[in-house]
């Protein structure tokens, strides 16, 4: 029966869209599991099938394309700070993103940004059950749907207009078709002991109070189960469901001076079982600790201008920055306040050329799992616009072959390889692996820096050896670091996170001498062309691209000709009058 059901609601979108009947019935056979057409299967199915019929307002076009993402993530979440437990939560909440197109693949109320901006921005129903209820779900459905019909109607006669005024012709499709995918994976739930992570975190905590001149301190754990239903109106249908556990620790400490220097870790895993050994968290948790103690000891840098090298973490949130953020495509948009809202890719007309050096390669790879036996985050197999993920070489000895694109088309990208999301019709990278032709060992990359430095006549250069991430960075839980306000002096600078671990190495002598208080001035991504070298240390770090989303990136250690660094002037005041209350219990 369940089968049935599915042969004929798929033979329905086949004769809607003019799609063989076939696909509904080897979609069928796919889904045998008598488990497949779940209740949330049901509801998106029967009111995508009905809307499709109904669906259109007099003297309006009906929709030609539909989709439904339904996300149900569980989570758990519990923090610490000394010992003592401060926050302890989870939930479960259910997001409803409808997607509805009026017009054609030609052209359709999307790319174009409308005067009333909070109604254009509105993606996802916020009436969303959190139980599995067929009716409730079909009602929310129902309203979501209407909602963003009128909507597309309405955005699609002010671009009509807009383009006639401004005797505008687009050359690009606003949307490219795909052909249906079928991925069909268990729902998954979590099964995560609560208690036992609250009794690890608050003895992982404690750990800090080795550290009494450490200023503010805390460490978290944290699972999220996220569930996928996806339907659409040219017969994709999936249903995926990913865990994940983190395990994270924050510390800052303050010098003399008032200047607050944080640094942090995390882990991922798939679940909470991956996760390093509670001795192995004690032992990362000691290191940041006497890392920070030792900074605080540390000379303050000066200005400088000359080769860095950038190792291992380093290399990776480098690349985050530079890089990573500008391999994904962007289009233009028809705009209300102006003929178009420019995209700010500054590799935007760099297809094709050199943007590295010839020994350098860039793959984006969705399919991968594990690096040297970490387990990899960043990669999919659905993406959030129905697509089945391509892998993607980038760049090709130093020159751009290809962007990270969806189902939006754009001057450089016309059909999509699978890495579409539906916020705002752009696209995301997954997980990337930098090569090199040639490799240096460590002890080769620092004579080439020193060499870099004698040819610039600079009595020393630099090493950085971990930088800070840019999302813990903005929004530090400091009281104080939360002031910090990224630079954006131009659309096309580029800022670099703080570094944390730096060294000066005398350029004669090789001595390493470690300083504090630099930070990067911004840059751009001409320095990408100034990489001089690559190590022969490929390893994979987790970066953090939006607030809680990371991915992997697979880098060497990198030598950069020449970086411009200042000497920090980031907002500080004066240290408390009295030492901390831990100084008591020092031993």
């Amino acid at each position: 029966m369940i089968r049935k059901t599915i042969a004929s609601a798929l033979t329905l979108l086949c004769l809607t869209f003019n799609i063989s009947p076939v696909l509904a019935e080897s979609t069928a056979e796919e889904l045998k599991e008598p488990e497949a057409l779940d209740t949330n299967f049901k509801a998106l199915l029967d009111e995508l099938h009905r809307s499709l019929k109904l669906l259109r307002l007099p003297g309006h076009e009906a929709p030609y394309f539909l989709a439904y993402n339904l996300y149900e993530s569980i989570d758990f979440s519990v923090e610490g700070s000394l010992g003592a437990i401060t926050t302890r939560s989870g939930k479960k909440d259910r997001s409803l993103y409808p997607i509805v197109r009026v017009g054609s693949y030609k052209l359709d109320n999307t790319n174009f940004d409308s005067t009333d901006y909070a109604e254009a921005s509105s993606t996802k129903s916020d009436t969303t059950p959190v139980d599995e209820n067929y009716m409730a779900l079909r009602k929310s459905v129902w309203l979501s749907t209407d909602l963003k019909y009128k909507q597309a109607v309405k955005f699609l006669d002010e671009k009509k207009a807009l383009m006639l005024e401004r005797n505008v012709n687009s050359a690009l499709d606003d949307f490219s078709p795909a052909p249906p995918f079928h991925l069909i994976n268990e729902a998954r739930k979590m099964k995560l002991d609560k208690d036992v992570w609250t009794d690890k975190v608050r003895e992982l905590s404690s750990v800090f109070l080795e550290f009494p001149l450490l200023r503010n301190s805390w460490v978290r754990f944290d699972e999220r189960v996220l569930n996928l239903w996806l339907v659409n109106s040219e017969s994709t249908i999936a249903r995926n469901g990913e865990c994940s556990a983190r395990y994270q620790a924050f510390a800052s400490i303050q010098t003399k001076e008032g200047e607050v220097i944080s640094d942090g870790l995390e882990a991922l895993a798939r679940d909470e079982d991956n996760l390093p050994s509670l001795e192995q968290m004690k032992t990362e948790l000691r290191g940041l600790g006497r890392r920070l103690t030792e900074i605080v000891q540390a000379p303050q840098g000066e200005d400088y201008d000359g080769p860095v090298l950038f190792e291992g973490q380093a290399a990776a949130e480098f690349l985050a920055s530079t890089l990573a953020p500008n391999v994904v495509a962007k289009r233009d948009h028809l705009s209300s306040y102006s003929n178009t809202v420019t995209s700010t890719n500054p590799l935007g007309r760099k297809m094709n050329k050199r943007i590295m050096p010839t020994f350098l390669s860039l793959i984006d790879d969705p399919y991968m799992r594990t690096w040297k036996g970490k387990q990899l985050f960043g990669g999919y197999e659905i993406d959030e616009e129905g697509v089945q993920p391509q892998k993607i070489d980038i760049v090709q000895n130093g020159e751009l072959k290809a962007f990270c694109a969806g189902r939006t088309p754009t001057k450089y990208t016309k059909t999509t390889n699978g890495h579409g999301v539906i916020s705002d019709d752009t696209a995301q990278n997954s997980i990337l692996l930098l090569t090199s032709t040639k490799s240096s060992s460590h002890k080769d990359l620092i004579k080439m820096l020193r060499r870099l430095g004698e040819e610039a006549g600079l009595p020393y250069v630099i090493a950085v050896r971990r930088m800070d991430n840019t999302q813990r960075e903005a929004f530090s839980s400091d009281d104080i670091n939360a002031s910090f306000v990224l630079n954006s002096s131009s659309s096309s600078s580029i800022n670099l996170p703080s570094p944390i671990l730096v060294y000066k190495v005398d350029t004669r002598s090789g001595k390493e001498e470690q300083i504090r208080g630099v930070k990067f001035a911004p840059t751009n991504i001409r320095v990408l062309k100034d990489i001089v070298a690559a190590g022969n240390d490929t390893d994979a770090y987790a970066v953090e691209q939006t607030s809680n989303n990371y991915t992997h990136l697979v880098t060497p250690s990198l030598l950069v000709r020449e970086i411009e660094m200042v000497k920090s002037e980031a907002p500080s005041q004066k240290p408390p009058v009295t030492p901390s209350p831990l100084m008591s219990i020092q031993k």
